[in-house]
Protein backbone atom coordinates (compact mmCIF):
# COMPACT_ATOMS: atom_id res chain seq x y z
CA UNK A 1 0.00 0.00 0.00
CA UNK A 2 1.14 3.10 -0.94
CA UNK A 3 0.71 6.37 1.12
CA UNK A 4 1.05 10.26 -0.10
CA UNK A 5 2.57 12.49 1.48
CA UNK A 6 1.15 16.15 1.82
CA UNK A 7 2.23 18.91 -0.73
CA UNK A 8 4.57 21.51 1.84
CA UNK A 9 4.77 24.10 -0.45
CA UNK A 10 0.38 23.92 -0.01
CA UNK A 11 -0.81 26.62 1.84
CA UNK A 12 -4.63 26.20 3.33
CA UNK A 13 -6.21 29.50 4.08
CA UNK A 14 -9.45 28.86 4.80
CA UNK A 15 -10.40 31.34 2.03
CA UNK A 16 -7.89 33.98 3.24
CA UNK A 17 -5.20 35.56 1.03
CA UNK A 18 -2.00 34.07 0.92
CA UNK A 19 1.04 36.33 0.28
CA UNK A 20 4.62 34.44 -0.26
CA UNK A 21 6.78 37.62 0.16
CA UNK A 22 7.03 40.52 2.42
CA UNK A 23 4.47 43.25 2.86
CA UNK A 24 5.19 46.73 3.32
CA UNK A 25 2.30 49.13 4.15
CA UNK A 26 3.66 52.15 5.49
CA UNK A 27 3.02 52.12 8.88
CA UNK A 28 -1.13 51.08 8.53
CA UNK A 29 -2.23 47.55 9.24
CA UNK A 30 -1.54 44.87 6.53
CA UNK A 31 -5.24 42.11 6.82
CA UNK A 32 -5.35 39.24 5.53
CA UNK A 33 -8.42 38.61 6.48
CA UNK A 34 -10.80 39.09 9.68
CA UNK A 35 -9.67 41.97 11.20
CA UNK A 36 -12.19 43.78 13.66
CA UNK A 37 -11.38 47.43 15.19
CA UNK A 38 -13.48 48.42 18.01
CA UNK A 39 -13.30 52.49 18.30
CA UNK A 40 -14.36 54.28 21.22
CA UNK A 41 -14.77 57.54 22.43
CA UNK A 42 -13.60 58.87 25.73
CA UNK A 43 -16.36 60.15 28.09
CA UNK A 44 -15.22 63.04 30.41
CA UNK A 45 -17.34 64.18 32.60
CA UNK A 46 -19.52 61.14 32.66
CA UNK A 47 -20.83 60.01 35.76
CA UNK A 48 -21.81 56.32 37.05
CA UNK A 49 -25.83 57.49 36.55
CA UNK A 50 -24.53 58.32 32.58
CA UNK A 51 -23.92 54.86 32.22
CA UNK A 52 -26.52 53.06 34.25
CA UNK A 53 -28.53 55.13 31.53
CA UNK A 54 -26.29 53.98 28.61
CA UNK A 55 -26.81 50.19 29.57
CA UNK A 56 -30.65 50.53 29.81
CA UNK A 57 -30.20 51.77 26.00
CA UNK A 58 -28.22 49.00 25.06
CA UNK A 59 -31.15 46.53 27.15
CA UNK A 60 -33.71 47.83 24.93
CA UNK A 61 -32.00 46.48 21.80
CA UNK A 62 -30.76 43.65 23.13
CA UNK A 63 -34.34 41.75 21.70
CA UNK A 64 -33.55 43.10 18.19
CA UNK A 65 -29.88 41.86 18.40
CA UNK A 66 -31.11 38.49 17.73
CA UNK A 67 -28.66 36.94 20.23
CA UNK A 68 -28.71 33.38 21.49
CA UNK A 69 -31.27 33.26 25.00
CA UNK A 70 -28.25 32.01 26.68
CA UNK A 71 -25.62 34.85 25.66
CA UNK A 72 -28.54 37.35 25.83
CA UNK A 73 -28.84 36.07 29.73
CA UNK A 74 -25.55 36.07 30.05
CA UNK A 75 -25.31 39.95 29.38
CA UNK A 76 -27.81 40.84 31.40
CA UNK A 77 -26.45 39.51 34.26
CA UNK A 78 -22.70 41.37 33.27
CA UNK A 79 -24.77 44.79 33.05
CA UNK A 80 -26.93 44.11 36.59
CA UNK A 81 -23.53 43.58 38.03
CA UNK A 82 -21.88 46.69 36.55
CA UNK A 83 -24.66 48.58 37.88
CA UNK A 84 -24.83 47.33 41.26
CA UNK A 85 -21.07 48.12 41.83
CA UNK A 86 -21.81 51.73 39.83
CA UNK A 87 -24.67 52.21 42.72
CA UNK A 88 -21.79 51.54 45.79
CA UNK A 89 -19.85 54.27 47.16
CA UNK A 90 -16.54 52.59 46.88
CA UNK A 91 -17.29 50.19 43.24
CA UNK A 92 -15.24 47.56 42.59
CA UNK A 93 -13.40 48.92 39.49
CA UNK A 94 -11.89 46.01 38.37
CA UNK A 95 -15.14 44.36 38.07
CA UNK A 96 -17.11 46.93 36.38
CA UNK A 97 -14.53 46.93 33.56
CA UNK A 98 -14.34 42.95 33.21
CA UNK A 99 -17.95 42.06 33.42
CA UNK A 100 -18.30 45.25 30.45
CA UNK A 101 -15.85 43.62 28.42
CA UNK A 102 -17.73 40.50 28.86
CA UNK A 103 -20.78 41.65 27.69
CA UNK A 104 -18.60 42.99 24.64
CA UNK A 105 -16.96 39.11 24.28
CA UNK A 106 -19.78 38.12 24.11
CA UNK A 107 -21.72 40.14 21.58
CA UNK A 108 -18.54 40.40 19.10
CA UNK A 109 -18.95 36.52 19.46
CA UNK A 110 -22.30 36.56 18.49
CA UNK A 111 -21.52 35.69 14.68
CA UNK A 112 -24.30 37.73 13.43
CA UNK A 113 -24.51 41.00 11.65
CA UNK A 114 -27.68 43.10 12.03
CA UNK A 115 -28.16 46.89 12.61
CA UNK A 116 -29.67 46.65 15.36
CA UNK A 117 -26.32 44.66 16.66
CA UNK A 118 -24.13 47.26 15.38
CA UNK A 119 -25.47 49.58 17.60
CA UNK A 120 -25.42 47.46 20.38
CA UNK A 121 -21.58 46.70 19.82
CA UNK A 122 -21.47 50.74 19.70
CA UNK A 123 -23.19 51.51 22.87
CA UNK A 124 -21.37 48.71 24.46
CA UNK A 125 -17.86 50.10 23.86
CA UNK A 126 -19.45 53.73 24.76
CA UNK A 127 -20.10 52.25 28.01
CA UNK A 128 -16.49 50.35 27.91
CA UNK A 129 -15.36 53.73 27.61
CA UNK A 130 -17.23 55.81 29.90
CA UNK A 131 -16.52 52.98 32.79
CA UNK A 132 -12.27 53.82 32.20
CA UNK A 133 -12.91 57.00 32.22
CA UNK A 134 -15.34 57.01 35.53
CA UNK A 135 -13.96 53.95 37.70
Amino acid sequence: MTTTQPDPSAVHTDGGAYIGGSVTTGGGDFVGRDQVKTLYQTQEGASAADLVKLLAEVRALLPQAGLDPVSAQAIEGDFRIVEEQAAKPEPKRGLIKSRIKSAMELIQDAGKSSDALEKVVTLVGRAAAMAAAIF
